[in-house]
């Protein structure tokens, strides 16, 4: 691609000037704080009138910019062209791309385009029964000539290796990856492999074409070669070390799409693209050089998904990605030398444990902000050994020194001692505000109020639930002790069978601490030893239902923050299924995974299943994620305010996880887009095997409105927030799964759980 080299020997000699400059400064002068002026910032293109889903951009070999999009609502594919990325033009295909004779099995078509034009349709099919693919391909000329072609990977008849991308060189050359990632040249005329970048043999993480090379990441390097020869270049460890670093160990952003984008630069050099930013690396060069911060962009939102990356004439970048696997998207980034290099305000957010929610409100609050740097801290990383207690008592000391945070993440935190100490400001206006505009679920947001002020908010929350037959969950769902009763009374009926799908000691009691522990605490703040007692002395009868032994039980982990291990009902539940379980619990939290829970009970319709909430004494309770407050100490308070705002509005909300949000705006337009998407009943499909090694699909429906205003209506009546405090719950997790195991004694795991507890409540 075309590179504007003059703008970095400008900038080079920008640098030499101003040190030239400082050297000469007065006393005076150098005790003035000087603002340092240029960034790149970014805008987004507004893409052509009725174009959907970017499946291709392309710069063409003069300059120009060639988008493939697809219809989302009619499914037919547009072809757009413009100079800059401003004025796009609807063009035409050679050939009438959307007729059946591209695609005569029925299959899912993908576009790819050459700098020169050419355009490679791949028709994919999955088989039925084993889901494998099969791919069609018709390589379209510029004339509209169609060559059928056969590309075949090595494995793909007896691994099922296939291709799974599709990709051209400058030069026009073809070049698809398999699902191994694995590089390979394909004849044009033939369809047969002509060379193939394997990386050596190792495992390879991303591989792309830019310019006359290819780049490959593995494990430990990156690897780049010359295309024509086929060679590699000498490996170079600074850029190996810079993009390992960016990608940690991520392979694919969101959506499925490669964590890093390169583009070759004239001079040799080579710039990369990721959450992080944008990068550039000189050939043989000492440095990455970070040239736009990722966290000031989209780029950090953790919903894009970045598919392509150019540079244009004028050195700016375009970017295209595809945002909460839906949305397509279009960015430029032009430097602007009259914009602070960093902006002039800077929020700072802490939170224990990252957490993709909270970066999506970021990225939102950071483009509505330009002039403000929004600082995450991260208390426990898991890479620098780290404890919680550790992260606490940092951050404790930092907020009596003055120097803490503006806004708190509240997961896991002790929030009833912040409250009481005056360490957290009143935001009810805050949520009066959004409650008028857009309408939240009270019994939610109302979770810690305290003296009729709220001072944290949960922005997210999941539901403990469970689904069985009619008569099991009318017996099971009102205490730990109904559960466990109707648990032995079915294994006591079934001897030899399973009653739950396989669970860990940790993980069944993960779950039924979420429905138990509202009812635990006492008017005194304390903590019920008999509660605790109970709790085990159930879970213990459940877990003793098991009929086979632990496979893969591992540690306890304590992550208040992380969505994935949350969302557990589906999980627990294929073994209803399948046959190999009579009754699931696990915690809902995403519209479409309540779409599971419903399918299910259409598939096996014979057993007639029902599904309600796993409540638990006098309590009906939900677990809270992503609580908001602000510290009491901020000096930017309507600052802090307006990011409380984000973390708690109907635009965040609306992202990526799409966890039941606290937020009623939120939460019907998630509704609205999960189950009209594209009009069809089926949004999905599960194909699992049983035990016997039978494959068992059935297809993911959307919920009926019967069961849609059901779940409102068991979502409405919800009313206590479980145990947030990771404090409290470790020791019952740690404890309890040593008790479960047989390790030690009942009373001996709740002294040993008391006593943790009450020195933790003394401090």
């Amino acid at each position: 691609m075309k590179q504007n080299t003059k703008k970095w020997i400008v900038l080079a000699m920008a640098g030499v000037m101003a040190l030239m400059t400082l050297s000469g400064c007065s006393k005076a002068e150098k005790e003035k704080k000087e603002t340092a002026m240029g960034r790149y910032t970014e805008e987004e293109i507004k893409l052509a009138k009725g174009a959907g889903y970017l499946m291709d951009l392309q710069q063409m070999a003069d300059g120009t910019l060639r988008i493939i999009s697809m219809d989302t609502s009619s499914g037919e594919y547009q072809v757009y062209s413009s100079d800059d990325g401003e004025d796009w033009k609807q063009g035409e295909f050679p050939v009438n791309v959307n007729s059946e004779e591209l695609r005569p099995n029925g299959g899912e078509l993908y576009l790819n385009m050459a700098p020169d034009g050419e355009i490679m349709a791949r028709e994919t099919c999955y088989d039925d029964t084993t889901m494998a693919a099969s791919n069609y391909y018709h390589l379209i000329g510029t004339d509209g000539t169609v060559t059928d072609l056969t590309v075949s990977v090595p494995g793909s008849e007896k691994d099922g290796n296939e291709v799974n991308g599709v990709m051209f060189s400058d030069s026009g050359k073809l070049y698809v990856t398999d699902y191994h990632n694995v590089l390979y040249e394909v004849d044009k005329t033939t369809g047969t492999i002509v060379k193939t970048f394997d990386g050596g043999g190792g495992g390879i993480r991303v591989s792309t074409v830019t310019g006359s090379q290819c780049v490959l990441v593995t494990d430990s390097q990156v690897l780049c070669y010359d295309l024509e020869s086929g060679e590699p270049e000498k490996p170079d460890k600074v850029l190996t070390d810079q993009v390992l670093k960016s990608m940690g160990d991520k392979n694919n952003s969101y959506g499925g799409f490669p964590a890093v984008l390169f583009e070759k630069g004239r001079d040799g050099g080579l710039f990369y693209g990721c959450a992080d930013g944008v990068y550039y690396h000189a050939d043989g060069g000492s440095v990455c050089e970070q040239i736009i911060n990722g966290q000031l962009t989209s780029l950090a939102n953790p919903t894009l998904g970045i598919s392509k990356m150019f540079q244009l004439e004028d050195g700016s970048f375009l970017i295209a990605g595809l945002e909460n696997g839906e949305t397509s998207k279009l960015f430029r980034y032009t430097y602007d030398e009259k914009t602070p290099a960093v902006p002039d305000k800077e929020l700072t957010v802490y939170s224990l444990e990252d957490h993709s929610y909270l970066r999506q409100a970021i990225s939102l609050f950071q483009k509505a902000h330009p002039d403000t740097f929004v600082n995450l801290e991260v208390g426990v990383t898991g890479e620098d050994g780290v404890t919680r207690e550790d992260a606490l008592r940092t951050l404790n000391t930092n907020i009596l020194a003055g120097k803490g945070p503006d806004v708190m993440i509240m997961d896991g935190m002790p929030i009833d001692n912040y409250i009481q100490k005056d360490m957290l400001m009143d935001i009810t206006d805050i949520v009066q505000k959004i409650k008028k505009s857009d309408g939240m679920f009270e019994y939610v947001t109302d979770a810690y109020k305290t003296d009729g002020k709220l001072y944290a908010v949960p922005a997210k929350f999941y539901v403990p639930m469970i689904e069985g037959d009619g008569d099991t969950v009318m017996k099971s769902a009102g205490s730990l002790t109904d559960l466990a009763d109707r648990v032995e009374t079915l294994q006591a009926s079934n001897p030899g069978g399973n009653i739950l799908q396989s669970m860990s000691a940790e993980e069944l009691l993960k779950e039924l601490f979420y429905a138990d522990s509202a009812n635990w605490g006492q008017k005194d703040g304390s903590i019920s030893e008999d509660a605790v007692r109970d709790f085990l002395t159930q879970a213990d009868r459940i877990y003793n239902t098991r009929t086979q032994e632990e496979t893969g039980g591992s540690a306890y982990v304590s992550n208040f923050t992380t969505d994935s291990a949350r969302d557990t009902l589906t999980q627990y539940i294929m073994g209803l299924v399948t046959g190999e379980g009579k009754i699931g619990f696990g915690t809902l939290g995403a519209m479409v995974n309540f779409a599971t829970v419903t399918s299910a009970q259409e598939q096996m319709e014979q057993a007639e299943l029902e599904y309600a909430l796993l409540d638990s004494g006098n309590k009906k309770s939900f677990v809270p994620s992503v609580i908001v407050g602000i510290s009491s100490g901020t000096k930017q308070e309507d600052l802090a305010g307006s990011f409380v705002e984000t973390v708690l509005g109907s635009d965040t909300g609306t992202q990526g996880d799409y966890v039941f949000s606290a937020n009623k705006k939120a939460f019907d337009t998630v509704k609205k887009m999960q189950w009209n998407a594209n009009g069809a009943d089926e949004i999905g499909g599960i194909a699992i095997t049983s035990e016997e090694g039978v494959l068992i699909e059935f297809a993911i429906k959307k919920p009926s409105q019967k069961d849609m205003d059901r779940l409102t209506s068991l979502l409405e009546s919800l009313d206590s927030p479980c145990i947030n405090d990771a404090a409290i719950q470790d020791p019952v997790m740690e404890q309890g799964a040593s008790y479960l195991r047989g390790e030690q004694s009942l009373e001996d795991a709740v002294s040993n759980i008391m006593q943790k507890i009450n020195l933790y409540l003394d401090e």
